[in-house]
């Protein structure tokens, strides 16, 4: 018996990673599906302390992506998670962030009392982000120790 062939199963090899080439130069990472190339805003924690008028809420937000961020707002919301574009109660402007860097602000939330407190980062959506998903995260307003 003659020995087998191996050049139909390489031929065949490359022509599936010539075809996976090109179907991965077409996709679309917008979608927030999968961590391709840019910026990624992530809120990291918001802790908030109860006060007598509010809450004071401390977000902290990390670019998890490979490409820096520019100017984006961090917005603080009572209730229902937020979406891009609702009007925050407080909001803060950070001016860029560098891949891997962490930047906190604090905000303020009247009338809070016990309510589920909500920080979005880049709120207005001024980034082009690879991953979305991640914009938001929540707390409840612990009470202040007297």
């Amino acid at each position: 018996m003659p020995p087998r062939s191996h050049t139909g199963l390489t031929r065949g090899w490359r022509i599936f990673g010539v075809a996976l080439g090109l179907l991965a130069a077409g996709c679309d990472d917008k979608a927030g599906d999968s961590g391709g190339g840019g910026a990624n805003l992530q809120v990291v924690s918001v802790v908030c302390t109860q006060e007598s008028s509010g809450a004071d809420c401390n977000v902290v937000v990390e670019n998890t992506g490979d490409e820096g961020a520019g100017s984006f707002a961090i917005g603080i919301y009572a209730g229902a998670e937020p979406a891009v574009g609702d009007a925050a109660a407080d909001s803060a402007t950070v001016d860029s962030l560098a891949p891997g860097d962490i930047q906190g602000v604090t905000l303020f939330l009247a009338g809070c009392a016990g309510c589920t407190v909500w920080a979005l980062a880049d709120s207005r959506g001024d980034v082009d982000e690879s991953f979305e998903d991640d914009n938001t995260a929540s707390s409840t307003p612990a009470r202040r120790r007297r």
